[in-house]
Order: structure tokens, then C-alpha cells, then sequence
């Protein structure tokens, strides 16, 4: 636990209060930084994983696969995942 290689995620926010979910991202980024890989799955985190390719999934299949701060930009994902 002290130097994780890969951390896996699911859900990492749910049921978590606005100011957990700020360290908990906090955290993932140090993470990243410090060398490790992360991947999680989530429907309610809306900024782009630390990891320059995110594949994003919708009905058990991968429906975009990209760097991830284009997630941002693409307005399918917005509108898919985020209602926008």
C-alpha cells in the first residue's frame, strides 16, 4: 500500500461527502505523480483522470478511447455521461 504500482477503483465517490471526494482526488493525483497507475470506474466524477488515455465505456463496451483531457471537448461523452 505504501508505493501502489496500479490502484483500481469502483464507485470511488459514492456516499463520500464534496470534501472527502476533493482529498480522495487530491490523493489519486499524487499518486499519479509519484509514479503509479490508476484506472476507476465512475459515473459521477467529472474531471479527467490523471492518465493520458481514457477509455470510456457505455453498455459493457468501449465507446471512446482517447487522451483524456479531450474528454472534456467531446460533446457526446458530455451529453452521455454527464447530461449536458
Amino acid at each position: 500500500m505504501a508505493r501502489p504500482r496500479l490502484l483500481l477503483m469502483d464507485e470511488p465517490s459514492v456516499g463520500l461527502a464534496p470534501r472527502v471526494v476533493e482529498t480522495l482526488i487530491e490523493t489519486t493525483l499524487a499518486c499519479a505523480r509519484a509514479g503509479s497507475r490508476s484506472s476507476s470506474w465512475s459515473r459521477t466524477w467529472a474531471w479527467p483522470p490523471p492518465s493520458p488515455t481514457t477509455p470510456t465505456s457505455r453498455d459493457g463496451v468501449i465507446a471512446y478511447s482517447g487522451p483524456a483531457r479531450a474528454l472534456v471537448d467531446n460533446e457526446e461523452v458530455l451529453a452521455s455521461y454527464l447530461g449536458r
